[in-house]
């Protein structure tokens, strides 16, 4: 098969070896082996082979998965992604039988599968700790094939084996080491290990989410990533396993809103997270976590409703913070654009439900928040940054307080029904367009680049007449 020489034919007159069942009583050399005999306990042959595959005294793909646990450190990575994906592939539909043998009790059987598993999680391990190819041809985010191959492949072993512990233990030893590579392994194989076990996710995430939470701030910003990914992957279960740790995680989360622009690889993941984050927790929570000058002992105090200061404090740090989301909303990327639009409306939302009266820091945020959810449902050509964009826009007319509702509208209604009046086929007026820098203040360049890059077509109008139109009734 391999290309070699044929094997010779048998000679007529060598002597013929004997089946298994022409034999003599000698024990059959695996069952000798794992210790089992024809007569052991008063248990038969017969008993033992009830447990079997199919007749067979191994798993029948055996020897395919040998030569993908060798090909696993090849020197090409081509040979370690293709082994790595193989075993995904196989243990994803045969892990429960994984490394079975027939012919042996019950339990050997069991012990054998156990040893079999967990040797697969090792060589994966290995490969993870081990691998250092890093491709960047498809963007600023590196693209780790092989590491990440390999961390789907662990989670799909990890799903079929008992030693869940042991492998999240070993990854976060591995996610302290100083070479980014294996962190960046280790924290995708964190990802995929919790979302394959969720059954052992309040054993678990006690261990990982506090490792997690401190990768959010590692100096390597492709890490930084992969710890926003594994964190959103398990948000649903933060606020029930780790309470105690959500005010110190939603801290890191604003804090990392810093450190993003354009050009970094964790803007997307960061900013999926923090709007994740927005809807899963209650208001009350997502004031006491956000990061201000006041010292950390406030920050964490009980959240039992809603006191006057309280409230006031929260109101000032989300003046400070929320301004942080601006440059996000005309981000390159349409899934950062829609994660900061989502995560304004879900604030607002919560905070109106969460008190009678309208947000006290919502109206100096107003005019900007407005001005920039219309320039997205002109500019933007994503249909769910669309519908984000008139969702948040709906919210702000909802819960905003009527006269700065009113004062901001008519500060900007004669910009906003010129920009709604540019011809179809027609680049908008780059005065007209708002374009935050991540520094602070306005970017005219963007701004210019912005409008040379829209062009108005009859549907942009008509989402600008639509929202416009819903304006003008509030008023």
């Amino acid at each position: 098969a391999g290309g070699g020489a044929p094997m010779p034919l048998a000679s007529a007159d060598a002597p013929k070896r004997p089946l298994p069942a022409e034999t003599s009583d000698a024990p059959h050399p695996k069952r000798a082996a794992a210790g089992v005999h024809a007569d052991v306990g008063g248990e038969t042959a017969s008993e033992a082979m009830s447990v079997s595959w199919l007749d067979s005294d191994s798993w029948p793909f055996e020897p395919l998965c040998a030569e993908l646990r060798c090909s696993l450190f090849h020197p090409k990575w081509e040979r370690r992604h293709g082994a790595a994906a193989g075993l995904r592939a196989l243990l994803r539909r045969h892990g429960s039988s994984a490394g079975s043998v027939g012919g042996v009790r019950e339990c050997v059987s069991a012990e054998l599968r156990a040893q079999w598993l967990e040797d697969c999680a090792i060589r994966l391990l290995s490969v993870i700790a081990l691998d250092r190819f890093g491709d960047w041809a498809a963007g600023d985010r590196v693209t780790a094939p092989v590491r990440e191959t390999a961390a789907q492949a662990l989670a799909v072993t990890v799903r079929a084996m008992d030693g869940a512990a042991a492998v999240a233990r070993a990854l976060l030893t591995m996610a302290t080491e100083c070479v980014w590579e294996v962190r960046h392994g280790a924290l995708l194989a964190l990802k995929y290990t919790l979302a394959s076990r969720p059954d052992l996710l309040p054993s678990l995430l006690p261990l990982c989410a506090p490792l997690l939470i401190d990768a959010l701030q590692d100096g390597d910003d492709d890490v930084r990533g992969a710890a926003a990914s594994a964190l959103l992957g398990v948000a649903a279960h933060l606020e029930s396993t780790v309470p105690l740790l959500l005010p110190r995680l939603l801290g890191a989360v604003w804090a990392a809103l810093v450190r993003l622009d354009d050009l970094t690889a964790s803007t997307g993941s960061v900013m999926s997270l923090g709007a994740r984050l927005s809807r899963e927790l209650p208001y009350t929570q997502l004031c006491a976590a956000l990061p201000g000058d006041a010292d950390a002992a406030e920050a964490v105090r009980p959240w039992e409703g809603i006191g006057h200061e309280s409230h006031q404090r929260g109101a000032a740090l989300f003046l400070r913070v929320l301004p942080r989301l601006w440059p996000f909303m005309r981000h390159p990327a349409a899934d950062t654009r829609c994660a900061a639009i989502t995560t304004l409306h879900t604030l607002v939302s919560a905070a109106a439900d969460a008190s009678a009266d309208a947000p006290p820091w919502l109206p100096p945020l107003l005019p900007t928040a407005l001005r920039l959810l219309l320039q997205s449902s002109f500019l933007d050509h994503s249909e769910k940054v669309h519908a984000a964009a008139t969702d948040a826009w709906q919210a702000l007319l909802r819960h905003a307080p009527l006269p700065e509702l009113r004062t901001a509208a008519a500060a900007h209604r004669a910009g906003w029904l010129t920009l709604a009046s540019t011809p179809p086929g027609c680049s908008p007026d780059a005065s007209l367009l708002l374009c935050p820098s991540y520094e602070g203040g306005h970017d005219d360049a963007a701004a210019a680049k912005a409008a040379e890059a829209a062009v108005s077509s009859s549907e942009a109008q008509a989402r600008v007449a639509a929202a416009l139109g819903g304006l003008a009734c509030v008023c």
